[in-house]
């Protein structure tokens, strides 16, 4: 136990100077948007909650994925230089992304349901869903839905950089350019999910199926893991 605390603490420091970082920007940005919001007569205050909830959304996943980066840089090579033991480090490299994931989906729940109550800010139709109608099925879905896209894009990341870092980076541009021509693909599909939630459930267990095996590949690769000095 003492061990997996030290190590959650070694992971810590290093994503906290980014993390303080982006905590900064992102309150510069609600300070500048407050300050249009108040000295331009003709914006209302729900510009600013707009502004406020999008900048969020956007903070948070920048914040999310340079987590998966700076653990596939720095983190992964560091500790297994230092001849932590990689299964240790693999379970706790992915259940510290769930934490921070959870936390995350967590607070949007929570900004979402003072929003709601507030009736501040009028939620667009997203998925087929009204998120406006302030719904606890919905809101524990959309949080769902929120910690799936999250968690699979913080381990696609670490997937990247694991792939990458074993067997070259040409096979990682591969990767990302097979990655890009499914979402091409797939455009239509995808315009259909978020204005009417075309088949979610269908996407939602894709979700599921590929989050999970994306982190059974990761455990696999950080034990096998190489140090090159």
């Amino acid at each position: 136990m003492e061990r997996n605390k030290n190590l959650a603490r070694v992971l810590f420091q290093f994503e906290k100077t980014s993390l303080i970082i982006i905590a900064l920007i992102f309150l510069g940005n609600v300070l500048v948007n407050l300050l249009v919001s108040i000295l331009v007569e003709s914006l209302t205050f729900s510009f600013f909650i707009t502004q406020f909830v999008s900048n969020l959304l956007l903070f948070t996943f920048i914040y999310i994925m340079s987590t998966g980066i700076n653990q596939m840089i720095n983190v992964i090579p560091f500790l297994v230089s230092l001849n932590v033991p990689r299964s240790r480090l693999a379970k706790s490299i992915t259940v510290n992304g769930l934490k921070r994931v959870s936390f995350v989906t967590v607070f949007f729940f929570l900004i979402k349901i003072i929003l709601n109550k507030a009736a501040y800010y009028s939620m667009p139709i997203i998925l087929g869903m009204d998120l406006s109608t302030g719904s606890l099925i919905e809101d524990l879905l959309l949080a769902l839905i929120v910690f799936l896209v999250l968690s699979l894009a913080y381990s696609f990341i670490i997937f990247l950089g694991l792939v990458g870092g074993k067997y070259g980076w040409e096979y990682l541009l591969g990767i990302i350019f097979i990655a890009l021509g499914t979402v091409f693909f797939l455009i239509r599909s995808l315009i259909l999910l978020f204005a009417f939630g075309w088949r979610s459930s269908v996407w939602l267990l894709l979700l599921i199926v590929l989050f999970a095996g994306l982190s059974i590949l990761n455990y696999r690769l950080i034990r096998n893991y190489e140090y090159k000095y």
